[in-house]
């Protein structure tokens, strides 16, 4: 049974509702059969990540090796967050697989290194004030949802936040230290030493609080170019049992800091993600109000050379919806899948999700900014997108609504809570065409569950099993898309129904795709 803090992904209409665990599940096949292990990618407190190669696809994911002998709850404290989290700015879950001796991890692979990557290839170990905005903003946005989620990261550190795509857009990575938030604040010490809050140090009991701390000792060490804490655990725990003052001081006296003259904007948001009094420190919501922050909202540390027209890819956006809400509940359930592995769309692709991830990001910034999202507060941002903050977009850059749309909104809120998910947004926004074979294949292979070789509707019961769905359910689902009715898909007619018919005779299924069929036994 899933947690009660992780949404369901769902299709309605014929209400057909899909799992997120079922989705992102377990890979009963051998690691190996499925994948090829390459170099080392980097090492943390409870695993090690390899670059992993799909054999089928070529697809590159990054994988993390989370051996048993720390026992099941580490990896149950890792994975759990992972499948929770739907947002732009976390790494994505897509499988897993339980061998032997450990589990394994598959997310998708950040190309671009991690921040603190970033820092020692620039001048000084430092970046603009610019830069240091934009980046913090991600970073903040992406803790912000693990809060709204009811997660506490605790090990929020520069090499824990990947780059990733054209933008260079900050992803968060390791949740093996990852907490469950609860109604009373927590006692324990986790995390990075020179990362970790004083109140956590301390060991006194603490709260969601620590990983605005943290932020803030990656937003000093990324404009000073230093050092916060000393770089002895002890020493550090001697400076922070001296008390506020003399951190305070510490702070205030960088010489860093002092020689690049900061902007006071920026030393202010400093200063009040690193009080010492966890009870009078700036929230993430705050800080995400914080003009520092808000001087650089909706830019990427890399510009695109054509800039977003926001009003005509929501006029865009807007006819995709209409297509997806009138997709059979099948097609649904594969762009679902499909928005989920988007992640695997080659460079020569990645401009078209890059836009629609930015359109996703630009309006979400919106409804953070205005705060009318329905679900903002001081305690959590839902980064869902409703029909309210649409609709005054549409009429803002002047589209002309279609008298159905709240019905059309409804058919795409496939969850039922009154708000887009990034996943349904982008299982939306992100043009048929711009799928491959290779990608319809991967859905496919999601969705047969039995592993036959055709999508069926007992593949539909199994990928729903905690719904308990009957097959005469099931087939009439089947039923809507079978061009024979013969009670089934083969994989080549899975194709079809992707692409269209009319598509499908003008760009029959690649060799690649024929060469993956003939593998099914």
């Amino acid at each position: 049974m899933l947690p009660q803090y992780i949404r369901p992904l769902q299709c309605s209409g014929l209400g057909i509702q899909i799992d997120r665990e079922n989705v992102i599940g377990k890979n009963v096949s051998p690691l190996d059969s499925e994948y090829d292990m390459g170099k080392q990618l980097g090492e943390g407190g409870f695993g090690t990540v390899f670059l992993g190669t799909h054999r089928r696809t070529g697809i590159k994911r990054a994988i993390k090796k989370i051996p048993k002998g720390y026992g099941d709850c580490t990896f149950d404290e890792e994975i759990a967050p992972l499948i929770a989290l739907d947002h732009p700015h976390i790494v994505k879950i897509l499988e897993y697989f339980d061998e032997a001796d450990a589990f394994f991890v598959v997310e998708e692979c950040c190309t671009g290194g991690d921040l603190l990557d970033l820092l020692m290839d620039k001048e000084d170990n430092q970046v603009t004030e610019v830069e240091a905005s934009i980046i913090i903003r991600q970073c903040l946005k992406a803790v912000f949802s693990c809060h709204g989620n009811h997660f506490i990261h605790r090990d929020i550190k520069l090499d824990n936040f990947m780059l990733e795509g054209l933008e260079k857009n900050v992803k968060l990575i390791d949740f093996g230290l990852a907490a469950p938030i609860k109604t009373k604040k927590q006692k324990g010490y986790a995390g990075t030493p020179g990362f970790m809050a004083p109140e956590m140090m301390l060991k006194q009991r603490y709260d969601k609080a620590v990983d605005v701390w943290s932020l803030g000792v990656m937003l000093y060490i990324m404009l000073s170019g230093q050092r916060l804490m000393p770089k002895e655990d002890s020493d550090a725990q001697k400076l922070i049992e001296k008390g506020k003052q003399t951190w305070q001081r510490r702070v205030r006296s960088s010489e860093e800091l002092k020689k690049r003259e900061l902007s006071a904007p920026a030393w202010d948001l400093l200063e009040r993600m690193l009080e010492f009094d966890a009870k009078k420190r700036i929230t993430i919501f705050e800080a995400l109000q914080h003009p520092f922050v808000k001087s650089q909202a909706g830019k990427g540390l890399v510009q695109s050379p054509t800039p977003l027209d926001v009003g005509a890819e929501l006029d865009q956006f807007k006819k995709r919806m209409q297509s997806f809400a009138d997709a059979p509940q099948l097609k649904k359930v594969a762009l679902m899948v499909l928005a989920h592995l988007a992640s695997s769309l080659t460079s020569e692709q990645l401009k078209v999700l890059e836009d629609a991830n930015h359109l996703f990001r630009t309006i979400n910034t919106m409804a953070l900014d205005e705060n009318k999202s329905g679900k903002a507060d001081q305690d959590g941002l839902s980064s869902d997108i409703s029909l309210e903050m649409l609709t005054r977009l549409f009429i803002r850059h002047n589209i002309i609504m279609p008298n159905n749309f709240d019905a059309v909104f409804d058919k795409c809120d496939t969850g039922g809570t009154d708000g887009l998910s990034y996943n349904e947004f982008m299982a939306c926004a992100i043009s048929q065409s711009t799928f491959d074979d290779v990608l319809y294949t991967e859905a496919s292979n999601v969705i047969d569950r039995s592993m036959n070789g055709r999508v069926d509707s007992e593949d539909l019961i199994l990928l729903c099993r905690s719904h308990e769905y009957g097959k005469e359910f099931c087939d009439k689902i089947i039923q809507e898309v079978d061009p024979t009715n013969k009670g089934y898909l083969s994989l080549e007619e899975f194709h079809c129904m992707m692409r269209g018919h009319e598509a499908a005779k003008k760009r029959p299924p690649n060799r690649q795709f024929r060469r993956w069929v003939s593998t099914i036994k």
